[in-house]
């Protein structure tokens, strides 16, 4: 910083409200919180270096609808920051317990002046199969927002931009929280409204808030809790803090180590000059209709498509209609579906995945293909906030909501949720019909029947099966994952099992399943893989020379894996599963993949010890 630039940042942070210039004074809260943080530091403050782990949580990826946040990671994370030349690095290591599958993700964030690219399998579809040696690549408009702006929310400086940008901050109503008001002020920076409230005794920051759109919730509030501040050189920093959703947390993190004004290798910070050319051309930093709450989730979960239509990447595939039997069209061209029955006048869709953009391109696109009929019913299989997040659109249509048994509480509270910021949703009140189907349930014009089934599994309380008898087919979500598209294990799955179990118990007679994931797949294919091992020409066969138990890095649904076949001879157990992931080639003992290399149907391979990483690998078999 310049010697003029810190006179002036002096003279902003001195400054006391006056009746001559009130437009320009520094708000008594900001100039008391930077004396509690500490003045002269913020004032020198030019780098950052912050270590810390963490633990995030997703509301409503959970068993049961409105349940416990479940527990889905634990992160460790390193931040290094220097606020002169506006350079940020983010090196993240996050260990995936449950969803979409247990694994671990190394990867690394970069942004140099409006510039952002990640490195390593941050686990989105961009990311080649989240191999850990993903190239680089730039962010898109909106993951560059939200990073941006989640940066500027947690960063130290932000008070200090408060203080030097005095006209930007206005007052704003207290906030009640904890049980006591806390006085409050609203900053409006470039990407966001920061409300921030302070704590009445200290004038620390306590909690630093934006109003967002949740697909799920509607309107919220979503806050940086900051707490356990404690003094490093003459900067006071929160050790602990952590993130919440309309009082639901999702994240906290427990600072290890801060470090302010450390010399940092700016060779850390650098931009690929092809990484360099395509965002200085294409990408900028989203500054309208961001969904953020839906990124951030996204994310934290590891799922997150970076694509600036969330959808889709329209350079390398399209959506579209495809007919799966006569009056029976798919959604296709991403990793959700979306399924439409056309009755004698009237239309049933099954699933709303995304949000609502995707939700106005099925609506649009079933004028066209089934016109004068009307969306009249929108089935939802289970509540998980990728399969649903764009129910507003149907239901501001005019559809009724059909639910699972035992989840209609838990819709209710969600339809009547308040929508004035989604970027796509409708904004309007929402008072639909609201139907549980309980087992056997039927909606029928006469002609066509479709029947609604409970599919108990481990995936999710109150799941529906839906079946179509006068085509044979079924359709159900994550629980046979990507039929048609995946290999299925040597023996089904837990949830494949109960998806036979379903239909055996109801007697069904289906021929073919769609699903949430995948295109079509043959149920006497599934039916097979409940009866014993596939062939040598389909599995992997392994052997353990290792002498000790390996837990494999299981997928809960069978998506990505290919079957395996235990050598004759194997001198220790072996897997937790019956599948090996295609792309999987290191494992750690009791953790999740520390690096991917492909595995080959109908070849040998054995499991080795691998000194270096004290784990084990998957390697092809001598002869």
């Amino acid at each position: 910083m310049s010697n003029l630039a810190r006179t002036l940042l002096g003279a902003a942070l001195l400054f006391t409200v006056s009746p001559v210039c009130a437009e320009e004074a520094v708000s008594p809260l900001v100039s008391k919180a930077v004396d509690a943080i500490g003045r002269t530091g913020l004032e020198r403050l030019t780098t950052m270096m912050i270590r810390g782990i963490g633990t995030f949580w997703e509301p409503d990826e959970n068993f049961q609808a409105g349940g416990a946040p479940l527990h889905v990671a634990d992160v460790k994370y390193e931040i290094r920051r220097n606020f002169t030349t506006d350079t940020t690095r983010l090196d993240w290591e996050r260990d995936y317990l449950v969803v979409p599958w247990p694994r671990l993700n190394k990867y690394t964030e970069v942004i140099v002046g409006g510039i952002g690219f990640a490195e390593g399998n941050d686990g989105g579809a961009r990311t080649a199969g989240v191999r850990s040696n993903a190239p680089q690549r730039p962010m898109t408009g909106n993951r560059l927002a939200a990073t941006t702006r989640e940066l500027q929310r947690s960063a130290p400086t932000l008070l200090r931009d408060m203080a030097f940008k005095a006209s930007s901050v206005s007052p704003h109503r207290d906030i009640v929280a904890g049980g006591k008001a806390l006085p409050t002020v609203v900053y409006k920076g470039e990407l966001a409204s920061f409300i921030v409230a302070f704590d009445v005794d200290t004038g620390l920051p306590e909690r630093i808030r934006t109003m967002d759109f949740d697909p799920l919730h509607g309107d919220l509030a979503y806050d940086l809790v900051l707490s356990d501040w404690r003094p490093v050189g003459e900067i006071k920093y929160p050790f602990r803090q952590h993130y919440e959703m309309a009082g639901v947390k999702l994240m906290e993190f427990q600072v290890v180590d801060a470090v302010f004004n450390p010399s940092l290798d700016e060779t850390l910070f650098a931009v690929p000059d092809s990484i360099r050319a395509s965002a200085a051309k294409t990408v900028k930093a989203a500054k309208g209709n961001v969904p953020y709450l839906w990124i951030l989730r996204r994310q934290m979960i590891g799922s997150y498509n970076d694509v600036d239509n969330l959808t889709h990447d329209p350079n390398t595939t399209t959506l579209q209609l495809v007919d799966r039997a006569p009056g029976i069209s798919q959604v296709q061209g991403s990793i959700h579906h979306t399924l439409i029955v056309e009755m004698s006048t009237y239309l049933i869709v099954v699933d709303a995945p995304y949000m609502d953009g995707y939700s106005r391109w099925v609506i649009d696109q079933a004028k066209v293909k089934y016109p004068g009929k009307p969306i009249r019913y929108l089935i939802l299989t289970h509540h998980h906030i990728d399969h649903v997040a764009g129910f507003r659109s149907y239901l501001a249509a005019g559809a009724a909501l059909v639910v699972g048994s035992g989840t209609r509480d838990f819709w209710e509270k969600t339809v009547a949720s308040p929508d004035h910021l989604g970027a796509d949703s409708p904004k309007t009140p929402l008072s639909p019909e609201i139907v549980s189907a309980a087992n056997g349930h039927v909606i029928t014009d006469g002609a066509r029947r479709v029947e609604l089934y409970d599919l108990p599994s481990e995936h999710s309380h109150g799941m529906l099966l839906a079946y179509i008898p006068d085509a044979k087919l079924g359709y159900q979500t994550d629980i046979w994952t990507g039929p048609g598209v995946d290999p299925l294990g040597a023996r089904a799955m837990p949830r494949q099992l109960a998806l036979i179990k379903a239909v055996k118990d109801n007697h069904l007679d289906v021929e073919h399943f769609l699903g949430g994931h995948g295109r079509v797949g043959l149920y006497a294919d599934l039916l097979r893989s409940a009866e014993g091992p596939v062939g040598p020409q389909d599995a992997v066969f392994v052997a353990n020379k290792t002498n000790r138990h390996v837990a494999f890095n299981a997928s809960p649904n069978g998506s990505y894996w290919i079957p395996f076949e235990l050598e004759a001879g194997a001198e220790a157990p072996l897997f937790n599963t019956s599948a090996v992931n295609v792309i999987t080639g290191r494992l750690s003992e009791g953790r999740r993949v520390e690096r991917t290399e492909k595995v080959e149907k109908g070849k040998r391979y054995q499991l080795v010890v691998d000194s270096e990483c004290d784990c084990v690998n998957v390697k092809p078999q001598e002869p």
